[in-house]
């Protein structure tokens, strides 16, 4: 298997619960890294974990079943809706 078809394979995983706790560390820590192949920022990080905080359980399962970057672009949006309707 070459490198970027690894990479490819790793991007469309789903990030289950190791990739909350990859993004629980990527915020504790500060600094953007590598999570499955795809560069995350804190903010999106800190979105992904307060988005599963206040998940029921069933949604939950849900979320950790996306692949990292597509978990990262609904948080952000729940988010910003969010927001929107504070406003």
């Amino acid at each position: 298997m070459t490198r970027n078809a690894y990479e490819q394979t790793q991007r469309i995983k789903p990030m289950g619960l190791a990739g909350i706790e990859a993004c629980r560390q990527l915020v504790a820590e500060r600094q953007a890294k590598r999570i499955n192949c795809v560069y995350m920022d804190v903010f999106t990080a800190s979105a992904i974990t307060q988005v599963y905080d206040k998940l029921k359980d069933s949604d939950k399962v849900m979320l950790c079943s996306f692949p990292i970057a597509r978990a990262g672009e609904v948080a952000v949006s729940v988010i910003e809706r969010a927001k929107r309707r504070a406003a």
